[in-house]
Parts: C-alpha cells; structure tokens; sequence
C-alpha cells in the first residue's frame, strides 16, 4: 500500500514483514522515510549483534524493534500472520505433495553411507 499524502504532508504507513527481509542495509534506507517498519527479527548468529562502527545501522534496527514490541507493532505482526501465514496453510493442505516428497516415496529412505 503507498504512502498516503495528506495536506500534502506524508503520513507514515506501517510496513510488516517476516524475518526473511530483514537487513541493516533495508532498514536504513526506510528509515527516516514514510515507512514505519515492523520487520521480525532473526535471532543473531551467536547471540549478539556486532556493529562495527556502523551507528545508522544500529539505530534503525533499535528503532525496528523497539517498534516491534509496542502495542500497536504486534497487532500489526499479528495481522501479518493471519493473513499471510492462513493462505500458505491454505496452498499446503490443499496442493498435492511436493515434487521432492513424491520421489522421496518412490525411493524410499537414503543414507549418506557408503557399503563397501
């Protein structure tokens, strides 16, 4: 949904999305803009962030989840997931099985030894 202009002024839209958008390098250049994200965020890789001296970085990923924990941040969150994540349930109850899954049972099970 773009931005709305009101009065010619920007109001700023809420921007929700999964953790697999999530990056220093998105949410700095949304920030500051009309764009109030709501980005999950991923779990660091061993368990803290390093910034490196990169301090707009650090700031909009601060402000991303300092937006994330308002109120107003997880009922947008939560508003993604009923929408997103029931028309995904959706396509996987109803699609037939992957085309990975039909040949893992004609082939059945497979074992990375080697017999010699």
């Amino acid at each position: 949904m773009p931005p709305s202009r009101v009065g010619g002024v920007d109001e700023p839209c809420a921007l929700a999305a999964d953790k697999g958008y999530h990056s220093r390098k998105q949410l700095k250049a949304l920030e500051g803009g009309v764009w109030k994200t709501g980005i999950a965020e991923p779990e660091p890789a061993n368990g803290y962030l390093r910034w490196h001296g990169d301090e707009a970085a650090r700031k909009a990923v601060y402000a991303n989840r300092t937006r994330l924990k308002s109120g107003i941040g997880r009922e947008t969150m939560r508003r993604r997931g009923e929408m997103v994540e029931r028309s995904f349930a959706h396509i996987l109850d109803r699609e037939r099985p992957t085309r990975n899954s039909d040949s893992a049972i004609q082939n059945g099970p497979t074992t990375n030894c080697s017999t010699s």
